[in-house]
Order: C-alpha cells, then sequence, then structure tokens
C-alpha cells in the first residue's frame, strides 16, 4: 500500500478515484498521530494520492481535511451535486458524538481538496 508515513495507524480506508487520479482516504486519532500534522490536531481524516488505484500512495504526504471532529469518514458522489464527505461527530476529548453528520460537500481544485464550509460547525 504505502512506506511508514507517520501515522500509528490508518483506519476506515477508502479508494478514492477523481479525474483518472487515485486517493486513499483515511482516518488516525490524534494519539496516533507520529508527527505534527497542519490542520490535525486532534486526528482527522486524510487523503494520500497514488500512483494508480493500487497504489503505492504516498501517506507521507497526506492532507489533512480541515473536517474539525468529524472521524471515519466516506466520500461518497452526492450526484448532481458532486462529492460529499460522510462522517461521524467525534465528540470532544471526553466522550465519543457517536451521530453521523450532515454530508460536507467535497470537491478536488488546483490547490487541493477542499470542503465547501471551513467553518463545519457553523454547517450544522
Amino acid at each position: 500500500l504505502s512506506a511508514p508515513g507517520g501515522f500509528g495507524q490508518l483506519e476506515v480506508l477508502q479508494l478514492v478515484r477523481v479525474g483518472g487520479r487515485s486517493f486513499v482516504a483515511f482516518s488516525c486519532g490524534r494519539a496516533e498521530l507520529g508527527s505534527r500534522r497542519p490542520g490535525a490536531d486532534d486526528g482527522s481524516v486524510f487523503l494520500a494520492e497514488g500512483a494508480g488505484p493500487l497504489g503505492p500512495f504516498d501517506v507521507a504526504s497526506a492532507t489533512a481535511l480541515p473536517s474539525g471532529t468529524l472521524y471515519a469518514a466516506r466520500i461518497v458522489d452526492d450526484a448532481p451535486s458532486g462529492m460529499a464527505l460522510l462522517a461521524f461527530e467525534a465528540g470532544d476529548r471526553e466522550r465519543f458524538g457517536g451521530f453521523i453528520a450532515d454530508p460536507v460537500p467535497l470537491a478536488l481544485t488546483t490547490r487541493g481538496w477542499d470542503l465547501a464550509s471551513p467553518d463545519l460547525t457553523a454547517a450544522r
């Protein structure tokens, strides 16, 4: 799949194909992050690009989605709107939220992955 990339674990893996490019989406909790990652202080949802659908994937360069407290996400085709992120609300550090948050629109742009709302708390 990949070479070691600074994550203690990769959870909820999903292959995502967009415009002929291959990505693996995964989650990693704060306690399992091997190094500081921008936007992922509490763990997060990450995307890593690969050479093809079978990899290898550049997990060391994975991008954290600014997903706030969302965890264990899946990317779905929300036609005709495009892609959307479905995930559990992780809650705070003391307890797991345990419910599925509303879908958040997601797009691959020239700058990378973009969530439609930078402030997910306000979007709910």
